[in-house]
């Protein structure tokens, strides 16, 4: 009767296995978490147990979103989808050397682009005439707004 009581007693502290609800951190020493989909179509792992530290996904695409609020309500915004032939991302993309710079800019919803730190600008158009050098300065001009040149060149 006294094991009985005992586990009683240290039940309530532990996770039960259908469901948990944890306050504090949550420490997996050495150990994978897989968390895969009741139907069994996919699933993924935060691996630790290979040559480095994986995060990997099995069976589904996969959409990385941010939510407008912290308890995920709100308008859910769509930002990448991985799927096996390449990433997809969405809506405006800004490459940087730090997490707040930006160094090369693609606006997909915008149909806009820039390099090299120049803002992000609408398809270039080139007019002008090929004969008399009017082309070549518009494109050069082109060029030099989308930032794949620096146009130092004097009339």
């Amino acid at each position: 009767m006294t094991r009985v009581l005992a586990l009683e007693t240290e039940m309530p502290g532990k996770a039960d296995l259908d469901g948990a609800v944890f306050l504090g951190d949550v420490l997996l020493h050495g150990a994978n978490l897989t968390v895969q989909r009741g139907d069994n179509t996919g699933a993924y792992r935060l691996r630790v147990t290979g040559g480095g530290l994986d995060y990997e996904i099995a069976g589904l695409d996969v959409i990385v979103s941010l939510w407008a609020n912290a308890d995920f309500t709100g308008t859910q915004t769509a930002m990448m989808r991985w799927e096996p032939a390449g990433p997809h991302l969405i809506g405006r993309v800004q490459i940087g050397t730090n997490p707040y710079n930006v160094v090369h800019d693609l606006d997909a919803a915008g149909n806009r682009l820039g390099f090299y730190g120049a803002a992000s600008v609408a398809r270039q158009a080139v007019t002008g005439s090929r004969t008399d050098g009017t082309a070549l300065t518009n494109v050069l001009a082109a060029l030099d707004a989308l930032g794949l040149i620096d146009d130092q060149t004097t009339p």
